[in-house]
């Protein structure tokens, strides 16, 4: 399936896509990030409910927007979803950016990965491999403070990337949104039955951990080492 995502324009003035425009009829600032990471480079797919707005962000900073804008154009333009995740891998940018909303939360929520895996690839290396290997749907594609019950035209891609990746057999975990991802991909319910997809404890706290995985050290035991894995 063609990547619809490549025809929206960045930088624009709406990053609504025109397909979306009929059902989701608002103006939104900030480009969309419907995936994030390498779908074909991916180790681990991480399914997340969508992404929220707040202070500090990113691209609120003269001094980053052109760099989110910059990596938003490759993300989306590519053929098939294949960019690093650049609130992970931040190392070549400056404090001021790590300091921002997006890389604090995507650093926190990834934390304990990089704290497991960096003994064995080096600080910068794993925050690289995180940013590449653990490849991450959202829920929804547009910045929302919580999750609209909406379905969009855009989501059948998003279905697509998913029923790939179950068939592919690589482990997923689901964060958040469980019920909306297996309405929008049945065969999820079969993959969470047989363990290739796995549950977290507490959809809240956004993190991949022993503590919040359904299965405690197994269950992370098996994503760490398929990140690691080449």
């Amino acid at each position: 399936m063609e990547n619809p995502w490549n025809a929206l324009e960045v930088p624009g003035d709406d990053y609504v896509h025109p397909m979306d425009r009929a059902a989701w009829p608002r103006r939104s600032v900030l480009p969309p990030q419907p995936y994030l990471g390498s779908f074909h480079g991916g180790k681990v797919m991480w399914l997340l409910g969508g992404f929220g707005t707040g202070t500090d962000m990113a691209i609120e900073h003269e001094a980053h927007r052109g760099t989110v804008l910059n990596w938003a154009q490759r993300n989306l333009g590519c053929e098939s979803p294949s960019v690093p995740n650049l609130w992970i891998d931040a190392e070549g940018n400056d404090p001021t950016f790590k300091a921002t909303r997006d890389v604090r939360w995507w650093r926190r929520a990834t934390g304990a990965l990089f704290t497991t895996m960096s003994p064995q690839l080096g600080e910068s290396e794993a925050w690289l491999a995180l940013s590449m290997r653990l490849f991450v749907l959202e829920a929804f594609p547009y910045p929302a403070k919580t999750r609209p019950n909406c379905l969009l035209p855009s989501h059948a891609y998003t279905a697509y990337l998913l029923s790939s990746w179950i068939e592919s057999g690589r482990p997923l975990v689901v964060g958040r949104a469980e019920r909306f991802w297996c309405e929008l991909v049945p065969s999820l319910k079969k993959a969470l039955d047989v363990n290739q997809a796995i549950r977290v404890r507490n959809v809240q706290a956004a993190s991949i951990s022993v503590g919040n995985l359904a299965a405690g050290a197994d269950d992370y035991s098996r994503v760490v080492k398929a990140l690691l894995s080449e």
